[in-house]
């Protein structure tokens, strides 16, 4: 099974991001710490080479919670991006920062407003790189 992994070109544009958005937003800065101690660890592989069940920026991912079973379909976007209206979750959204580079079927923690949520990921409906999408 594999551990938590990101793409090259996720990594480099997330720390970009963070290193740009810092100093003008330091009122995420806990969001920005978050995601940097969460993709610090990771292994950073090409692209090409990322497993097909582990979920990449721009992924749409089927989320469970175990113990209520509430299901949600969520895609990971960048903060402009980032919709509710259209299930598009912020990178920086609690939820957004524990499921990066984990696969299909681990259950991930996370603080949310209403205090601590889990959710497994059930699948990947699309994860660009399994699209032959290496730009996204």
């Amino acid at each position: 099974m594999p551990g938590t992994m990101i793409t090259e070109l996720d990594y480099k544009r997330l720390m970009g991001m963070m290193h740009n958005s810092i100093q003008s937003h330091p009122a995420e800065q806990f969001h920005f710490l978050d995601l940097y101690h969460g993709i610090l660890g990771a292994e950073v592989v090409k692209s090409e080479e990322i497993p097909n069940d582990i979920v990449t920026m721009r992924s749409v991912v089927s989320l469970a919670n175990p113990e209520t079973g509430q299901t949600r379909r969520v895609e990971l976007a960048y903060p402009n991006e980032a919709d509710p209206t259209a299930n598009k979750i912020s990178i920086l959204s609690p939820l957004g920062t524990a499921i990066i580079g984990n696969h299909v079927g681990i259950v991930v923690e996370y603080n949310d407003c209403d205090g601590r949520s889990q959710f497994r990921i059930d699948s990947l409906e699309y994860q660009p790189e399994a699209a032959g999408r290496y730009d996204l």
